[in-house]
């Protein structure tokens, strides 16, 4: 039972994170995955042509539905970002949960303030992407599992959001393992190899796979009907997965700050000399949650930072029943408080300072070239791009071809490059084939996109 005193400062801690997820708004350039998914919800709500540009063939579903379901109350990009803050805060609630049903209130509520400030969550918030919000299912999913320990209708809302988590991010698959893992130690055991059979054949696991595929199975129908076969987009998203792609190391550098501030990893710290002192189930099952996700990351060539939300609500537990560890002594709760308080705002406002500008308006020599196309080229042309090509088609709103040989470019077609790409063709390339023209050049400072008319 939550007590009414938990249940207020939650509800205050959820709207300060929402609206510190929210503000600033985001009103320029939206990158490529933000691309992907802005084109996606435009062509589930009908207002684009799905021929214009489109990765259904590798990208999940549920964002984009969550957009056109927005788009429905407002057709505005405002609209989206409410929908991602909303959901990303909603994390802040799901981590109270969970961290109350595995300890107590108190570390319960110093989880959630240590989440809600976390200032790799709260920038990522900002961005219409899914990492943020993996997050939320992690943890809620994790929480059902929980719960179903002792009832079996937990089990099958456990098994719809991991499906949920699944149909936004397919890595999520993942989270099968530690939703084993956590009724393996917890469960009463009969010896480790026959318990870990009883597990995957007990009722509790059964209903979460069942519960899962049927949430899952519209999609599944969906994909048979389109493509074929029932796992054509989880089979191309593993390969391009595959794909060599890592963050530059001084933005590596700098994110990894971001999302380890020094109040987390104090807290981690204190953590786990406790742990070493006296184990705890639940301690081991935490460390789970966290080791068995950052490895499966890792194991991905295509790697970014951000990636490693969905372990932040367990390693906010985990830095909360630290700093709790310590001497229950009155003032040193306070000075824990004020400390964690003080540190996660400092940690904040120091990570939002550094990417202000990028987050209020972004400005982007891609997205005037698209602007432009949109508003000065016919509504029936063919677009060709070697480079960003999501922006390109969804703010030119018009048919874009990726480009893979300069001979495919039809007469009367565009092309759009960019100054900091080498893939063929090049904008020199261009300039020396008498075949193109150029016709407009966009400048931001890092880059020039230019735009060249064949014949």
């Amino acid at each position: 039972m939550i007590s009414r005193k938990a249940i207020i400062l939650i509800t205050v801690l959820f709207l300060i994170g929402f609206a510190i997820r929210l503000f600033p708004i985001n009103t320029g350039f939206h990158m490529w995955d933000e691309s992907v998914y802005l084109q996606h919800a435009e062509i589930m709500s009908g207002f684009r042509p799905e021929a214009n540009y489109n990765e259904f063939w590798i990208r999940p579903p549920l964002l984009p539905v969550l957009f056109s379901i927005g788009y429905i109350f407002n057709h505005s990009i405002i609209t989206l970002h409410v929908i991602v803050a909303f959901f990303t805060a909603l994390g802040i609630v799901a981590t109270f949960l969970l961290a109350k049903e595995l300890f107590n209130e108190k570390i319960a509520l110093l989880s959630a303030l240590i989440f809600a400030l976390n200032p790799l969550h709260v920038l990522l918030s900002r961005f219409l992407l899914v990492d943020a919000m993996l997050s939320l299912f992690f943890a809620l999913t994790l929480f059902f599992a929980y719960k179903a320990l002792k009832a079996l209708k937990y089990s099958f809302l456990a098994g719809g959001f991991l499906a949920l988590a699944i149909l936004l991010k397919f890595t999520s698959f993942m989270l099968i393992f530690l939703v084993f893992l956590l009724f393996f130690l917890f469960q009463k055991k009969s010896g480790n190899i026959r318990h870990a059979f009883n597990i995957i054949t007990s009722k509790k696991f059964l209903a979460v796979i069942f519960s899962c595929i049927i949430v899952l199975l519209p999609y599944l129908v969906w994909e048979q009907l389109k493509f074929g076969s029932p796992f054509y987009t989880f089979v191309n998203a593993s390969v391009v997965s595959a794909t060599p792609l890592f963050t530059v190391y001084d933005v590596f550098f700098t994110e990894i700050f971001e999302f380890l501030p020094f109040v987390l990893v104090a807290g981690i710290i204190l953590f786990s000399i406790k742990a070493v002192m006296k184990v705890h189930k639940e301690d081991i099952f935490l460390v789970l949650c966290v080791i068995i996700p950052v490895i499966i990351v890792l194991l991905i060539i295509h790697i970014e930072t951000r990636y490693f939300m969905p372990v932040l609500p367990f390693l906010a537990i985990m830095a909360a029943k630290g700093f709790l560890s310590l001497p229950k002594r009155q003032y040193i709760f306070w000075f824990v408080l004020l400390f964690v308080s003080l540190g996660s705002v400092f940690s904040l406002f120091s990570a939002s300072a550094i990417h202000f500008d990028t987050e209020v308006s972004w400005e982007s020599a891609v997205m005037d070239a698209g602007i432009w196309v949109n508003s000065n080229l016919p509504d029936d042309i063919t677009i060709y791009s070697n480079y960003d090509y999501p922006p390109i088609a969804y703010y030119s709103d018009r048919k874009l071809i990726v480009l893979d040989n300069m001979d495919d470019v039809t007469q009367g077609a565009y092309i759009i490059t960019s100054s900091i790409t080498d893939i063929e063709p090049t904008k020199d390339t261009l300039l020396n084939n008498e075949n193109f023209s150029l016709i407009e050049s966009f400048d931001d400072g890092y880059e020039v996109v230019y735009i060249f008319r064949h014949g």
